[in-house]
């Protein structure tokens, strides 16, 4: 067995099975489709039954409702409750009853059985049996139920009179209170002259046999004399097989039941009291779908089987040139590349699993071709070249693919050593550069930061920058001068002076920290070249501090990015201008110190010979200060001297005076006696 049978066999063999696979499922569909279709016709006509049963019972109630209208009626039944009168109301009713049950039976087309009940359930009038004076209030639910909750009701009901459909009215009199209930009855078998059937459809009406003798007292006619099933058929269509129904439990016939050529479903009778009366079966003959169902089943398999020869026939044609050729020459190639020679790309124009095989053979070519081109770049130490492997799983391309991407590790970890070295070079011949700059002139601050930072800008590369200093002249206003300023391979004479926290060179001082920030804006940067060049975009500031004490901070910006070497170079450079100019700071304030001890010193010699001057001077005025205090003692002694004889001659003023008084006023009494004499 060749190739091309081992390929048709096994497909022949398929679509035999999948052909038997499709006629079963179209014949199923087909079924389901019938099925479905009876199901719908039925589930039509029951739903028409229900209506119908609606329908009759609703006729029943306006019925009820028209004679609840009348006058004669009303006046009837309100007579009734005042005056207990029954024969009076019966007469009243009846009457009136026979001279409109024509009409309303003519114009409904339908006879009616009308009951004409008082307030408390009494019967005033029954037409079916033209009965009176009977309590019907626990005998008769529905009649109950209206003359408690004051509404209509509608339904089946099974009693001594018999199983009808009803519906029943109140009855309000003039000041709305209810006086009554009308209630209107048609038999059960009015059902099946209002339900419109075809001539392939047929029904019948049965009863429970409990049920069954009074159900027929209405309507004898059709009665049969054996139950099925503890039921009794009370009507039945002309057409309908009762014997069918007979042999079988028509309990079941609440799904679709198939017999014969028929088909049987079955609606439940529920009474007002929802007990379960009887069944309402429906009878469908089914022989055309059936004959149809026959010739489909028949048409379908004679298709199915003239499909599967011309297929078989197709697919040894197709074969032949799609399977046996190209495989041939497949192998041919495979051959060849077994030996280590490719050869051409075969061109196959089908889209099946050959042309996958042929797909995959160029694609082995190809792979091969790129692998001998790729270690030969590899040998030659190309080592960019694209490669792309045949697959995740091709081990030669992994395996040259680690050994490149290991050539290539080898010479990045020598770039990036010969780079670290550039660095480190860089970076101890700027350590050795500045510290022969930082030993020069440290008494010359201004000097000594204007070498800095031109060093500094030049040996970064960078286009400008600054070294300010801190200034704790005045204690409460400390400032960062700016000491020096080189910018565009010249020195600046710039005077400026921040506050500590201000701007980015005060932020710097305050925390101290590295800043480094890359696009400033254009308005930070002052200086520019004057040749119209853009301003640097990148800036970096460092803090120039010794154990957390801050002496300045260097700014420098450039148009380039700055490298971390070149960062840290200028962190460990500041700790150093730190440290250099902390001992410049200490030279210059121990001269200062000592050119003002000196001068203290001399001062101090000229006031020592002052002071001298005055002690003499002192000594002189002293003399002279106690020689006159003897003076003053001498005319002191006179003075007191002189006090005394003072008093002294006052004390006699004063006696001579008191002396002349007396006089006087003796002499004024002598007057004034003479006068009296």
């Amino acid at each position: 067995m060749n190739l091309l049978q081992k390929i048709l066999v096994p497909v022949g063999i398929s679509f035999t099975v999948v052909l038997v696979i499709m006629i079963l499922i179209f014949k199923t569909y087909f079924n389901r489709n019938f099925e479905n279709s009876i199901a719908s016709e039925i589930e039509l006509k029951t739903s028409d039954v229900t209506n119908n049963i609606d329908r009759i019972a609703v006729k029943a109630m306006l019925n009820s409702a028209s004679y609840s209208g009348l006058k004669t009626i009303k006046n009837a039944m309100a007579d009734y409750v005042k005056t207990k009168n029954l024969d009076s109301a019966t007469f009243a009713i009846s009457d009136k009853y026979k001279t409109l049950v024509k009409d309303f039976s003519n114009i409904t087309n339908s006879k009616f059985n009308v009951a004409f009940y008082s307030n408390n359930g009494v019967c005033i009038y029954r037409s079916w049996d033209n009965s009176k004076g009977d309590d019907v209030l626990e005998k008769r639910k529905i009649v109950k139920d209206v003359i408690l909750t004051h509404k209509f009701a509608v339904g089946i009901e099974n009693d001594e009179w018999g199983c009808s459909i009803f519906g029943a009215t109140p009855v309000f009199g003039d000041k709305n209170n209810l006086i009554g209930v009308i209630e209107t009855r048609l038999p059960l078998t009015q059902l099946l002259k209002n339900t419109n059937l075809t001539k392939k459809e047929n029904m019948a009406i049965l009863i429970e046999n409990n049920y069954y003798s009074e159900a027929t007292k209405m309507d004898k006619s059709a009665i049969h004399s054996s139950a099925i099933n503890n039921l009794m058929p009370t009507e039945t269509t002309e057409n309908f097989i009762i014997q069918n129904i007979n042999t079988n439990d028509v309990s079941n016939f609440s799904d679709i039941n198939y017999i014969e050529e028929y088909a049987y479903y079955s609606v439940q009778l529920k009474s007002y009291s929802n007990k379960d009366l009887g069944l309402v079966v429906f009878q469908s003959n089914i022989s055309e779908y059936l004959k149809n169902k026959t010739q489909v089943n028949y048409i379908v398999f004679l298709t199915g089987f003239l499909a599967l020869l011309i297929i078989i026939i197709i697919l040894i044609i197709i074969g032949r040139k799609t399977i046996k050729y190209p495989v041939r020459e497949i192998i041919n190639s495979l051959n060849l590349l077994s030996e280590g020679v490719t050869s051409n790309e075969i061109a196959i124009t089908t889209k099946d699993e050959i042309a996958e095989i042929n797909q995959a053979l160029n694609k082995l070519n190809k792979g091969y071709n790129r692998l001998a081109y790729f270690a030969t770049d590899i040998g030659n130490n190309v080592l960019n070249t694209e490669f792309t492997k045949l697959s995740d799983k091709d081990e030669i391309g992994n395996a040259l693919l680690e050994m490149r991407t290991k050539l290539i590790d080898a010479k990045e970890k020598e770039e990036i050593r010969q780079s670290e070295d550039q660095k480190r070079n860089w970076a101890t011949k700027g350590f050795a550069d500045f510290g022969d700059i930082l030993r020069q002139n440290t008494n010359d601050i201004e000097l000594f930061a204007s070498n800095i930072i031109k060093n500094l800008v030049t040996y970064t590369e960078s286009n400008q920058g600054g070294l300010f200093i801190i200034n704790e002249n005045d204690t409460t206003n400390i400032t960062l001068d700016l000491a020096s300023a080189y910018a565009y391979n010249r020195k600046k004479h710039i005077e400026k002076q921040i506050k500590l926290g201000e701007g980015l060179v005060g932020t710097c001082a305050i925390e101290k920290e590295t800043v480094y920030i890359t696009n400033i804006p254009d308005d930070y940067i002052n200086i520019t070249s004057g040749l119209g060049t853009a301003n640097p975009r990148n800036i970096l500031l460092v803090p120039l501090k010794i154990e957390e004490k801050v002496f300045g901070v260097i700014e420098i910006a450039s148009f380039k990015i700055y490298e971390k070497y070149q960062i840290e170079f200028a962190e460990k450079l500041a700790e150093n201008i730190a440290s250099s100019l902390s001992t410049a700071k200490t030279n210059i304030i121990t001269a200062q110190l000592l050119e003002q001890a000196q001068q203290q010193q001399e001062e101090m010699k000229a006031q020592e010979e002052e002071m001298r001057q005055n002690m003499e001077e002192m000594q002189a005025t002293q003399e002279q200060t106690q020689q006159q205090q003897e003076e003053l003692k001498l005319k002191s002694d006179e003075l007191q001297n002189e006090k005394i004889r003072a008093e002294e001659l006052l004390t006699q003023h004063k006696n001579e005076i008191a002396k002349l008084r007396r006089e006087l006023e003796k002499i004024a009494e002598e007057k004034e006696n003479l006068e009296k004499n």
